[in-house]
């Protein structure tokens, strides 16, 4: 048996290539006749969109896209340095952002910081959130996901168009991690 806080992570992986990390837990499985030690999963990386043998890893990681984009929004930041006009904390016992709703200028840039023991994502995609009308997008502003971040993940994202942007943690959003960032001119 698999024991994990967010089940959902794998509702939202069905048929994708993971690679599952995790350790044995000091419990037994009940429900497994050899009661053999449970398996706590710790993270879980999306590899690729889909497991099919006939194509290679290389080719589906290319397919992947978004989490590899996020994952070098990551560490851009840290790269360039560049001051972010506001840090979003994401909480792991209480599920929230932190603070839920921030004001910034336009062209100014938010970092998302992953300080919990949880996986979490950062999605303004309304075809990627449980509920359409958690997100929210001003009129012509592209849509941002994260892919998953792990504990001590960050990712950011810089607002260049004016408006109110609601967005979700995919993983969360049913506990209600919901967040808003308003961009002003």
């Amino acid at each position: 048996m698999l024991l994990t806080e967010s089940p959902l992570l794998f509702a939202n992986n069905i048929n994708a290539l993971v690679h599952v990390t995790g350790r044995l837990g000091s419990l037994p499985d009940m429900y497994d006749s050899d009661h053999s030690p449970v398996f706590i999963v710790e993270t879980i990386d999306k590899l690729a969109p889909m497991c099919d043998v006939k194509v290679s890893l290389t080719k589906l990681r290319k397919q992947l896209g978004k989490p590899q984009a996020a994952a070098s929004n990551a560490s851009s930041a840290a790269a360039r340095q560049i001051q972010p006009a506001a840090v979003v904390d994401m909480t792991g016992s209480l599920l929230v952002f932190e603070p839920a709703t921030i004001e910034i200028k336009s062209g100014q840039t938010v970092v998302w910081k992953n300080s919990s023991r949880e996986v979490h994502t950062v999605t303004a995609d309304p075809h990627e959130a449980t509920n359409a009308q958690d997100v929210l997008l001003p009129k012509g502003a592209q849509r941002f996901d994260s892919g998953f971040l792990n504990p001590t993940h960050t990712y950011e994202h810089t607002f260049k168009t004016p408006g109110t942007y609601r967005y979700v943690c995919t993983l969360h959003e049913v506990q209600r991690m919901v967040g808003q960032v308003i961009v002003k001119p």
